[in-house]
């Protein structure tokens, strides 16, 4: 495995949060060392100064070959060390201390432990294609979106197939999957049909959001999705915009379109920004409260990331999961608090 870090300072990365009467330490991020004993003084908040207009900070990537991760063995020979090539991955999601991978060139669902630095190929997707959509619920259940076989298939942790989710007359293209804030349901974005399915636990249809009927909003197109603690986000590519919607699909507002060339993956932080794959110009556009503030990934980034085709976005625990199937990479990056 190919793992670069950069040569940020760590007190840039580990923002201290001590509003709360406690200070997280470098141990309580990082689960190394001690933690610091706890105060009963509210300390004032640190923030990154700039974090406004660099809201991620260059941390770690994953590429290249992967060490894969030995099955169990007692008393025999130690296996032979086996490798799994990252070639194009096209969605990301993590949970924990595991990152889950969507590999077209691997026609795989690929799971990393961040802990032991090794993979697993959790199931073969012979139909895969160039595009997919990930989701990963608290129970570790996968979600996979499947363009090119019409379909939603859900895996169980150890990556068994246990249901698939298709309507092709209403679903020819899924490009995104996520479930709502209660996981009762799930709803998929297709881009062909430019409209949002809802179903229900048993595998039941029971709506769809974007129609344009009655009071319903119309997608020109849907090409990623990704939801919050109380609203659903969908980017739209030809209508240049992200539209936000409340958990039963009602319209609320859109924005980004005098920003936006070509909108796809999606992301939230614990902050409600929201992270926006521009997929005209190779960026990631950071919004918050529905105005742009700050664009990561451009040609005069400091950060330096350099981005080539962003597929899939995923944040989880204060770390940014970019996949990039043209550079056949997932860059890891630091979520920077706000400072307001």
């Amino acid at each position: 495995m190919n793992l670069h870090y950069t040569g940020i300072s760590l007190a840039r990365l580990l923002p201290v949060l001590c509003l709360l009467q406690a200070c997280a330490t470098t141990a309580g991020l990082f689960g190394l060392g001690k933690e610091q004993p706890q105060t009963t003084q509210a300390a004032v908040v640190e923030c990154e100064p700039d974090s406004a207009s660099m809201p991620l900070a260059k941390w770690t990537s994953l590429s290249g070959n992967i060490l894969v991760r030995p099955a169990f063995f007692a008393g025999g020979p130690v296996p032979d060390v086996k490798y799994i090539q990252l070639t194009a991955p096209v969605a990301v999601a993590a949970i924990a201390s595991t990152l889950y991978i969507v590999d077209a060139g691997q026609r795989a669902i690929l799971g990393f432990d961040r802990g032991t630095q090794t993979a697993s190929i959790l199931a073969t997707v012979p139909e895969l294609g160039v595009r997919a959509g990930l989701f990963v619920d608290r129970a570790y259940t996968l979600y996979l979106a499947e363009p090119v076989s019409s379909a939603v298939t859900l895996y169980d942790i150890d990556g068994n197939l246990f249901e698939t989710l298709s309507n092709y007359t209403e679903m020819p293209q899924p490009v995104a999957v996520v479930t709502s804030t209660g996981g009762d349901e799930i709803f998929v974005g297709d881009e062909l049909a430019a409209h949002i399915l809802v179903f229900n636990r048993g595998g039941t249809l029971t709506r769809s959001i974007g129609t344009g009927t009655g009071t319903d909003v119309r997608f020109l197109s849907v090409t990623g999705m990704a939801s919050g603690p109380d609203q659903l986000y969908v980017s739209d590519r030809l209508g240049h915009q992200v539209h936000a919607l409340a958990p039963d699909g009602s319209y609320r507002y859109g924005f980004g379109k005098d920003d936006l060339q070509s909108p796809g993956a999606l992301a939230i932080d614990s902050y409600n920004r929201v992270y926006v794959a521009d997929n005209g110009d190779n960026t990631i556009k950071v919004f918050r409260g529905g105005l742009l503030e700050a664009v990561v990934g451009a040609a005069d980034d400091p950060v330096g990331l350099g981005f080539q085709v962003i597929s899939s976005l995923w944040q989880s625990d204060g770390l940014m999961y970019v996949a990039d199937a043209a550079r056949a990479s997932i860059d890891i990056l630091k979520v920077m608090p706000p400072c307001q």
